[in-house]
């Protein structure tokens, strides 16, 4: 890990030593191959410190959000931002490691 990576995941993972970063979703959109849209414009915010759970029917998202959070997937458009930066200048293993 270079020493940006390390500082940008530092600073994501505990904010003041005690409460994790805030995580939010904006405007997010991720289409599958097949063209469908799994998200269409999906926005939350989960403020430092809490914790949530997701319910919904079968195909509603859920997945694909844990799978975008973790950095399995990419998305197409909108922005996730885990503490103050984009989740896409994380490498992998370092939001798996955090979230």
């Amino acid at each position: 890990m270079d020493s940006t990576n390390q500082g940008v995941a530092a600073q994501a993972g505990r904010r003041g030593g005690s409460a994790p970063a805030l995580l939010a979703i904006e405007a997010l959109v991720k289409v599958y191959p097949t063209g469908q849209r799994a998200l269409d414009g999906v926005s939350f915010t989960i403020p430092a410190g809490q914790r949530v759970g997701m319910i919904g029917s079968s195909g509603s998202g859920k997945s694909t959000i844990v799978n975008l959070l973790l950095r399995f997937w990419d998305y197409h458009e909108g922005q996730i931002v885990l503490g103050d930066h984009d989740l896409r200048e994380y490498r992998a293993e370092d939001v798996r490691a955090l979230i």
